[in-house]
């Protein structure tokens, strides 16, 4: 299964460098996700997902992952709607796992987002 994470650069130097990253046990919004959260692109396309995790994730860099579906939990959280009025809502299904390594969670690829005109620059990960 292929998913994707937004995230910081301090996050990327050390899962680039085989360092395991473990995620909060508990988040203080509307959602059922605990520890690191992903997404995948056959529910979202990453351009899409940074229009409603805008504000809550790192947009230093985003990375895709070829996984084993049995590492993660299927989830979800409530985001603002990036298509809708002010006050309405997405519920938006996401994929958790307490931690993650190189090891299991494989990157494919890495995108550098654009701010302003919401495209990614992405790059094959060696």
């Amino acid at each position: 299964m292929k998913v994707f994470r937004f995230m910081s650069m301090r996050e990327f130097d050390k899962m680039n460098a085989y360092c395991p990253i473990t995620g909060k046990k508990s988040f203080a919004a509307r959602t059922k996700s605990t520890g690191v959260c992903f997404m995948s692109e056959e529910d979202y396309q990453p351009n899409y997902a940074y229009a409603f995790l805008k504000g809550i994730v790192s947009a230093d860099i985003v990375v895709e992952f070829e996984v084993d579906p049995s590492q993660l939990t299927e989830s979800w959280g409530i985001y603002a709607d990036p298509l809708g009025g002010y006050f309405d809502t997405i519920e938006a299904r996401e994929y958790c796992a307490p931690s993650y390594d190189r090891e299991q969670f494989v990157p494919v690829r890495y995108g550098i987002p654009r701010l302003y005109n919401r495209g990614i620059d992405w790059y094959t990960f060696n």
